[in-house]
């Protein structure tokens, strides 16, 4: 192998191991950003303030309300589609037909498809 292919097969794996780290950073920031607005926004929903929009309430503290709705909605569907996930997991292995139901694929019935 010529040294200037090794050098670029290294170089190549430095570029792709900083750039998976640079991925994670960049992950992991966006979902703690995404906690913590969600977090302020659950904590500051119900706030006492000395403020007074027209009907009562402020623009700010009606759109965290909507939001704090939002994620109680959100919150809701996600537990469902969990139980539901449980109750599929758990039945579909007993489930007699459990092979036929994943097994109709165009690669498990062979179907040739010529173009």
């Amino acid at each position: 192998m010529c040294p200037c292919q090794e050098t670029s097969a290294s170089a190549a794996r430095i570029y792709g191991r900083k750039f998976r780290l640079i991925a994670l950073f960049v992950c992991a920031l966006y979902i703690s950003v995404t906690f913590l607005s969600a977090e302020y926004i659950l904590t500051h929903t119900e706030h006492i303030h000395d403020h007074e929009g027209s009907g009562g309430m402020c623009a700010a503290c009606l759109q965290l309300t909507a939001t704090n709705n939002l994620f109680k909605t959100i919150a809701a569907a996600m537990a469902a589609a969990a139980v539901l996930e449980t109750a599929a997991a758990l039945v579909l292995p007993i489930c007699p037909y459990h092979q036929t139901i994943e097994g109709f694929s165009l690669v498990t019935l062979k179907v040739r498809m010529n173009n």
